[in-house]
């Protein structure tokens, strides 16, 4: 029987209730792990923690690799899981304590009309030059975008119900 076997029928005694107390402590003060997968998911989450005490959130990029492990693939992974609801109820509070954004893509958004209502702020006025960046992000491509979404029939009700009561025109004469 090879090691890794071993091990794995060590963990099936053990769940069993048949191993013998000598022999757990012996294990376990090799460094046993008794479940594996629990394991692995803790050490992910020590990597997202100092991942975001370094860069201030938990936007791990996907190919972002920490301690030669893809922790922004185990993000993603997380998300997913959380979406089809079969994250843990636990693991989804430590992850929300520890400031994760489920949906990328809705934060974005919420980004980018939160910069749209700084520009109206500033200027008054919601014509947004094509090229013009807020805080070096391209808010004249994004309002140019919500235009395409619309067109298309692809802009949410709720994201056109905001930006018509901030004053932005959905569609102009150029369309």
């Amino acid at each position: 029987m090879n090691l890794g076997a071993w091990v794995g029928q060590q963990r099936k005694v053990k769940k069993k209730g048949k191993l013998s107390a000598d022999r757990e402590r012996c294990l376990e003060s090799l460094g046993m792990e008794w479940d594996p997968l629990i394991a692995q998911w803790e050490e992910m989450f020590a990597l997202l923690e100092t991942y975001k005490r370094r860069e201030g959130h938990c936007n791990v990029p996907r190919g972002h690799e920490a301690d030669e492990v893809n922790l922004g693939a185990w993000v993603t992974n997380q998300r997913t899981a959380k979406r089809k609801g079969v994250l843990s109820a636990d693991k989804d509070r430590r992850l929300e304590s520890l400031g994760i954004v489920w949906s990328v893509l809705k934060a974005q958004w919420e980004e980018m009309f939160s910069l749209l209502e700084k520009y109206k702020a500033r200027e008054g006025h919601c014509n947004v030059p094509y090229r013009h960046e807020e805080d070096e992000a391209n808010l004249g491509y994004w309002v140019g975008t919500q235009r395409q979404a619309k067109k298309k029939g692809v802009l949410s009700a709720d994201k056109e119900r905001r930006l018509k009561g901030l004053g932005f025109v959905l569609e102009t004469k150029q369309q």
